[in-house]
């Protein structure tokens, strides 16, 4: 059986077609998927990197600023982590332009190698006193957290504001602890 030159032509076409079909069905889509996993890996990979890199460039800054907490109170003794914050209080409500204050530590609680130091403020003052105040504390230099805060005000014209608050701040036990430990192992060596 003798096949014309055009179904020669059609087979070999048909042939090309199929070979190129299974070429890139079992070589090139697969290749090509694999570059485009790789390229998209290179690329999450890359941004990685810069995340990690910009993680480094940070960490001196971020070093500073936790040294520049510990030296602020945090690594003071809960006596003096108390004192400090009563006083600070007192010069805030001084500045601030309230009345009547009074402030009252509570008992610290420890909370896991942290000490927690609570204290109640009361006082007068005009709204943007109350305000001045709360911006002082937000903004201190110790480590501060107002808890609650209740505003009340004893007659209708409320140009006057009582005030009552709870404020804590924290000391490391760690830190606190270790100058005994390292002072009792310096009398025993003794």
């Amino acid at each position: 059986m003798s096949l014309s030159r055009r179904e020669k032509t059609a087979a070999v076409v048909t042939a090309a077609v199929v070979l190129l079909w299974v070429f890139d069905r079992a070589m090139l889509s697969p290749l090509w998927s694999r570059y485009a996993a790789d390229r998209d890996l290179a690329a999450a990979r890359q941004q990685e990197l810069l995340q990690a890199g910009q993680l480094l460039r940070r960490a001196d800054r971020l070093q500073e600023e936790y040294d520049r907490r510990l030296a602020s109170g945090l690594a003071l003794p809960p006596s003096q982590a108390e004192g400090r914050m009563v006083e600070e209080v007192q010069a805030w409500a001084a500045e601030a332009g309230l009345a009547n204050v009074f402030v009252r530590p509570d008992r610290a609680d420890p909370d896991a190698g942290l000490r927690v130091i609570r204290c109640r403020v009361t006082g007068e003052g005009t709204a943007g006193a109350l305000v001045r105040m709360c911006w002082l504390m937000e903004n201190a230099e110790i480590p501060l957290r107002i808890e609650t805060l209740q505003v009340a005000s004893p007659d209708s014209a409320a140009d006057r504001l009582t005030i009552q608050f709870q404020i804590s701040t924290l000391c490391l036990e760690a830190l606190t602890a270790a100058p005994s430990r390292a002072a009792a192992t310096t009398q025993e060596l003794r």
